[in-house]
């Protein structure tokens, strides 16, 4: 996968007694990293605008005439600029994973 990293180790402990194996743990220790350098991947774009945070409805002649008819404008675009910033129309941000796995 691009942008992520994956490092790894393992061990075994384990218990002798008598010349005899009583029991034996397997652990495993990794990192994971996604989206390492943590880009702004774009997956999804508005059709009018071919943007991905702008549908183009406020700078449309309509959308014109419904600010102008509001009482606070600069709320309402605020608000709906806020509305069609969908996250999902990008990837996930940078994530770390740290863990421990273990066999009995």
């Amino acid at each position: 996968m691009r942008g992520s990293g994956h490092r790894s180790s393992t061990g075994k402990v384990g218990k002798k007694k008598e010349g005899k194996e009583q029991g034996t743990m397997d652990f495993s220790i990794y990192l994971q990293v996604q989206n390492l350098l943590n880009t702004k991947n774009v997956t999804g774009l508005y059709r009018y605008t071919g943007n991905a945070s702008d549908d183009g409805y406020l700078g449309s002649a309509s959308g014109k005439l419904d600010i102008s008819g509001k009482p606070y404008a600069d709320s309402y675009v605020d608000l709906y600029r806020a509305f069609i910033n969908n996250p999902n129309n990008y990837s996930r941000p940078r994530s770390i994973r740290l863990g421990l796995i273990i066999g009995f």
